[in-house]
């Protein structure tokens, strides 16, 4: 829980040897406690913001459905994916 090694750890776990579904699912885990830091830690060295965590964590979990074969898994991991998504105003 601490931000300042978070990023270290993120690419710690992007570059293990575990198998893709492995690796997105822990992707996925770190990008959600991130978004409970008060400020955003680096991604891949770098400052971001909420936003941009948010973002990184839908897309993560579209990829995560990818490699669900259970239909309600996959539409769990679709739903958490638009809640995150940014709102518009039309």
């Amino acid at each position: 829980n601490d931000p300042q090694k978070w990023d270290s750890i993120l690419q710690v776990v992007t570059k293990s040897p575990l198998d893709e579904r492995s690796r997105i699912a822990y992707r996925a885990k770190l990008l959600w406690q991130a978004l409970d830091f008060p400020t955003p830690p680096a991604l891949n060295g770098k400052p971001t913001n909420t936003r941009q965590l948010r973002a990184e964590l839908e897309a993560t979990l579209r990829l995560q459905a990818t490699f669900s074969s259970i239909p309600d898994e996959r539409a769990w991991y679709i739903d958490q994916a638009n809640q995150l998504r940014p709102w518009s105003l039309i």
